[in-house]
């Protein structure tokens, strides 16, 4: 998965998207065969080459995501906006991982990990329908967005 994060920020330092947040969201699509492939087919080699692709997938997500708010959220307002970003990520990852032992312990390990791939494919399908995420633009000079917000 490092090298695929290598890679993937290899991609997204060379790209100039215009939708970098669509392109974001649709590359977590990319983690969801490496987690499926745990729960159905747990073999060192798929996993690997798996592990890569979400790999790619994730820190292009990464990119795009700080590209997406960087550029269009007002200068003053970003490291508040940062501050929830990390409080959602610190409050939500936990409760999924207390989750997932009395989900597993419920249904079983194989059908809570192919579960939650299932549950990544859906929440992303989900958002990729948000006219929002799909069509929010890059827009260079976070600075002038600054002052347009002034106005």
């Amino acid at each position: 998965m490092a090298v695929g994060m290598l890679a993937g920020g290899v991609i997204a330092l060379r790209s100039t998207w215009g939708r970098p947040l669509f392109v974001g969201v649709a590359t977590v699509l990319l983690e969801v065969p490496v987690i499926v492939l745990l729960g159905l087919h747990p073999h060192a080699v798929t996993l690997a080459v798996a592990a890569f692709v979400a790999g790619v997938g994730l820190e292009t997500f990464t990119v795009a995501w700080d590209v997406s708010m960087q550029s269009n959220i007002p200068q003053d307002r970003l490291s508040r906006v940062y501050a929830y970003d990390w409080f959602g990520s610190l409050v939500f990852i936990p409760l999924g991982q207390i989750l997932a032992g009395p989900i597993s312990g419920e249904v079983g390990v194989r059908a809570t990990i192919v579960g939650s791939g299932l549950v990544v494919l859906v929440a992303t399908l989900a958002a990729l329908c948000v006219p929002s995420i799909r069509n929010l633009q890059r827009h260079d000079g976070a600075p002038a967005m600054a002052e347009r917000a002034v106005i």
